[in-house]
């Protein structure tokens, strides 16, 4: 029997663009039928075929960002993995917060982080933490539509997360929650991920003093700034300022610097993430800079 022919991405896109009577705009829960199943940016009750999608999420017609990030994955990759339980392992988020206000500041993250991080060592990457990383050196290119939207390409590594996701369905009176089997798990690319920036976080904590860190962007002190900015590139990747001058830190995701405010507000006490080992971080570095300084054409230090 012949094998049948893989269906590419731009095919998989056509596919979903027709597949369903779409309606823009998010309704009120009250009003769609029972059996509709609610996600964060569309509603899809799949036995009339109908769709409701927020118009903010679309990265083309009909397919929001989620879909574009599912589509490159089906295309490209035999879904599920297969991968081993000792390669499910912690991976905290860097989280620091100092209270107070700091006169002279500046906000400076990693640049495309998700993506570069893809591009350089592909969906199907093998990692263990102080043990391998394993990677295609030609990994499957991301498509434009997908690599051009923030949002499409964070979410390849967002659905890796977990081994089940929680499906929420409209019974018609409530939500009713569902455990599923979650396909695009990849627990060596979270883990991968999220280990790399412990690993920036780390040195950046013990080099400098943090204000303000999350995930990949972090408030220092301006005269840092020169030498931060040297050590990300040392991890292979570029960096960028998203603020600077006075600095105001209330909690995780509620600061002010410069004309930079967040829309939300709040406070929480002092707290750091605790740090990787030198040990884990060198290793680390020394395998993953080479391969980042390439995908961001940074020379490696």
């Amino acid at each position: 029997m012949a094998r049948a022919k893989p269906v590419t991405f731009e095919e998989h896109i056509e596919e979903l663009q027709g597949k369903y009577r779409v309606t823009l705009g998010l309704p009120d829960l009250a009003e769609l039928p029972p059996g509709t199943v609610v996600g964060l940016s569309a509603y899809t009750h799949e036995p009339s075929k109908q769709r409701w999608l927020d118009p903010q999420a679309l990265v083309a017609p009909n397919v929001t960002a989620s879909d574009a990030a599912r589509c490159f994955l089906r295309a490209s990759y035999n879904l599920p993995l297969r991968r081993r339980r000792d390669q499910e392992t912690d991976a905290p988020v860097p989280l620091l917060v100092r209270r107070g206000l700091f006169p002279d500041a500046v906000y400076v993250d990693i640049k495309s982080t998700y993506k570069g991080i893809v591009e350089a060592f592909g969906y199907d990457v093998e990692y263990r933490r102080n043990a391998y990383l394993s990677f295609n050196q030609y990994p499957v290119p991301l498509p434009d539509l997908v690599r051009q939207n923030k949002r499409a390409y964070a979410a390849i590594i967002a659905m890796s997360s977990s081994y089940h996701s929680i499906l929420q369905k409209w019974t018609g009176t409530q939500l009713r929650s569902i455990r599923i089997r979650n396909v695009f798990h990849q627990p060596c690319l979270w883990a991968l991920t999220r280990d790399i920036l412990m690993g920036v976080y780390t040195q950046m904590y013990w080099n400098f003093r943090l204000y303000y860190a999350n995930t990949d962007g972090y408030i220092i002190d301006r005269r840092n700034l020169q030498d931060a900015t040297l050590l990300i590139e040392s991890w292979g990747f570029a960096s960028s300022i998203k603020g600077a001058g006075p600095a105001q830190v209330d909690g995780v995701g509620s600061y002010q610097i410069g004309l930079h405010k967040t829309m939300r507000t709040g406070n929480s006490p002092n707290f750091a993430t605790m740090p990787l080992g030198f040990r884990t971080v060198r290793w680390l570095k020394r395998r993953v800079a080479p391969r980042l300084s390439e995908v961001y054409g940074i020379q490696c230090k």
